[in-house]
């Protein structure tokens, strides 16, 4: 840098030159700053959530503030970058606040937003901004408003739904909650905070199934997500899982204290089990216009014409790509960068006659890059110009027979080229060619599996795909071979036996969960199969998917004890609760000896339904039937349920017995808001404090 600042200070043309380009490299780091919050990119969201990472974030403001003194009143980008510091010193004072860093003013972070709505009301990001710092005092319709309209005015950005379905929570609109929820997702799949809020809709539906699923894809989706821990919690206490609850709450701990909260967050830690303070209160992430810079912005250098170009064709803005990169061809009309990110940019526009001419020109001045005549091909293909895609593919295959990838990636795409034009027998032999040059087999059992589905009644397919498995030993098993010769056996009740033995090869996969389903289908006498079935989904947590299969089971008389009971608890669980009743209690009586476990789901229910004295009439039933030492999990349950009933002298003789009887799950104890009305007495701090916890 100090040698470009010697240079400059020469010559007044060239430091106006570099102040320029400061300014645009200035502004441009906190535009790609602003793009990946956009694009609710994870590093970028980490900023703005980790307190490590937080303190760096007002870099962005200084670095805007330098650039607008550098660029000056008249320079015409100077709005739009006032508009950026305005907010990014707003978030940098919220982030601030909620470290609890003195000096700073409590409204300062509203202040600077309203500043930079005044100069550009149609800034998404903004406007989403103001919406969480509405949201963080508590005034919902203020920041519905503000989340609406970053919705209007950029309707592909999932963060704003995903916001509203928190204010709808709150405001007990469920069913607009749940279409929000599912809004963001539809547009950012992989986004856990709108997962935590739809899970949170379907805990206020009484739905744990459902919840359960969400908060599980959220943790996949992020697993630094406190508070999609935090409701797993929540959630396993409800479920009596006492030890799966403690883990996941001793995980949301540990990622609190890395986490920057609000004071109001900070003081509901124990909540409540169901309805409970919402992450997106603290950071957002977002998605919205992205503004650039104006095509009559000063001239830059070619240098820099050709930086942008390259910068919007990587970020898949092609429109705003192709007018810099042909400034460049401007200046230099052999600039071959520029002539090569120009043709993908039109073969992205599908432009491809003018795609084609740019390539063309690049050949002349780059001949010997067979890459560029790949680029070529592509151009033909879209213009379904075979002939001349496939002569292309041949030359160079004969100019290129040592280079191992351009041979591989020619034969791959004389496959699809082949297959497109259903010239099969050709497209065979140029499989088996590239499985005998590359030992590499799959493909060529594909195309048999291929042609035998396409051509079911030709056995001949069949056989040569079965050879090459036998030859060659590939991945394939023989559950799928067995797939194929029933296509040849139309008796029913021998297919639905050999669906349920292939079933069987398969284990516990989606496969073998098509046969089971198969078999029934074609003999609903298939009993072992839906048993086979129900085990499966239940192995594999696809709760829901069992249902049907046991309400089948049911129908038909074909239900077992075992089974009608797990049928009450997953209708417990998805809030069917009339039906889990009638099931369990007919259960209870058709018994001959007692049921382990089950009086316990039948006070699981009663707890569903916040009937705790018959629950606690259940759990006690429970406690009679079990060996002292399995009590501690139902004695720590029995204390809950007394709490909630009010009698506080029985809750703690409870909790006193499970923890007599090893009951060590702290979290649990800390974040239940069971004992929120007892958390003072001297008898339960001293309960606590005998046995090492804290109250």
């Amino acid at each position: 840098m100090k040698h470009l600042l010697d240079y400059a200070q020469k010559d007044p043309k060239k430091r106006e030159e570099l102040a320029m380009y400061l300014v645009v490299e200035l502004h441009n780091r906190s535009q790609e700053a602003i793009n990946a919050y956009l694009e609710a990119d994870a590093n970028e969201l980490a900023q703005r959530q980790f307190k490590d990472l937080a303190v760096e974030y007002v870099h962005y403001p200084r670095m805007l503030q330098a650039a607008i003194l550098l660029a000056g009143p008249d320079y015409s980008l100077l709005k739009r970058m006032q508009v950026k510091q305005y907010y990014f010193d707003g978030v940098c004072d919220r982030l601030l606040l909620q470290m609890g860093t003195a000096g700073i003013d409590k409204d300062s972070p509203m202040q600077k937003q309203r500043a930079a709505l005044k100069l550009d009301d149609r800034a998404p990001y903004v406007h989403n901004e103001i919406g969480v710092l509405f949201l963080q005092v508590g005034q919902l319709d203020s920041a519905r408003f503000y989340f609406q309209t970053a919705v209007e005015l950029a309707p592909n950005w999932a963060i704003p739904y995903s916001n509203l379905a928190i204010i709808y929570v709150r405001q007990n609109q469920l069913e607009k909650a749940k279409s929000s929820a599912i809004k963001a997702l539809e547009l950012k799949p992989d986004y856990a905070k709108a997962r935590v809020n739809l899970g949170d809709v379907w805990m206020d539906e009484h739905n744990i199934l459902k919840a359960e699923k969400a908060y599980e894809k959220a943790i996949l989706a992020d697993k630094n997500l406190y508070a999609a821990q935090e409701r797993m919690g929540h959630l396993m206490v409800q479920r009596t899982q006492y030890m799966d609850a403690n883990n996941y709450f001793f995980e949301a701990e540990k990622l609190k204290e890395v986490i920057i909260f609000t004071p109001t967050e900070l003081n509901t830690a124990a909540g409540q089990p169901v309805k409970m303070p919402l992450s997106e209160r603290v950071y957002m992430d977002a998605d919205g216009v992205i503004d650039r810079l104006d095509f009559e912005a000063k001239p830059t250098p070619e240098k820099e014409f050709l930086k942008r170009g390259i910068y919007y064709f990587k970020g898949g803005e092609y429109e705003a790509a192709e007018p810099y990169l042909r400034r460049v061809l401007d200046f230099n009309k052999e600039n071959t960068v520029a002539y090569d990110y120009l043709g993908r940019t039109l073969y992205h526009l599908k432009r491809y006659e003018e795609a084609e001419l740019a390539l063309l020109k690049l050949l002349k001045l780059r001949p010997d890059e067979p890459q560029l005549q790949l680029h070529l091909a592509d151009v033909y293909k879209k213009q379904e110009r075979r002939l001349e895609e496939e002569e292309m593919y041949m030359a160079l295959l004969k100019e290129n027979p040592e280079d191992d990838e351009m041979v591989r990636d020619i034969y791959e795409r004389m496959d699809n080229l082949l297959s497109a034009q259903r010239r099969y027998p050709e497209q065979e032999k140029w499989l088996v060619e590239y499985a005998a040059l590359f030992n590499h087999h799959p493909k060529l059992s594909m195309f048999y599996e291929t042609m035998a589905n396409q051509f079911p009644q030709n056995p001949e397919w069949l056989y040569r795909w079965a050879a090459n498995e036998n030859q060659y030993g590939s991945h394939w098993d023989g559950a799928r071979l067995f797939e194929r010769i029933m296509a040849f056996d139309t008796t029913y009740p021998a297919m639905a036996h050999m669906h349920e033995r292939v079933g069987h090869l398969y284990k516990n996969t989606a496969e073998a969960i098509q046969h089971f389903k198969e078999a029934i289908r074609l003999d609903s006498s298939q009993v072992a199969a839906k048993y086979e079935l129900v085990d499966i989904f239940h192995e594999t947590r696809q709760f829901e998917e069992a249902i049907p299969v046991l309400e089948d089971l049911l129908r038909n008389n074909q239900i077992k004890l075992l089974q009608r009971i797990q049928l009450g608890d997953l209708y417990a669980l998805s809030g069917k609760f009339a039906e889990a009743d009638s099931l369990l209690s007919k259960a209870d009586r058709f018994r001959f000896e007692p049921v382990p476990g089950l009086s316990a789901l039948r006070g699981k229910l009663a707890t569903y339904q916040a009937r705790y004295n018959d629950a606690i009439r259940f759990y006690e039933a429970e406690i009679a039937q079990q060996p002292e030492n399995m009590r501690q999990l139902n004695h720590y349950t029995l204390a809950r349920l007394a709490a909630l009933a009010g009698n506080q002298s029985s809750a703690l003789t409870w909790l006193e017995k499970a923890l007599s009887d090893g009951f060590s799950y702290q979290y649990v104890i800390q974040y239940s808001s069971e004992w929120d009305g007892l958390r003072q007495q001297e008898r339960f701090v001293n309960l606590l404090a005998a046995h090492g916890m804290q109250p």
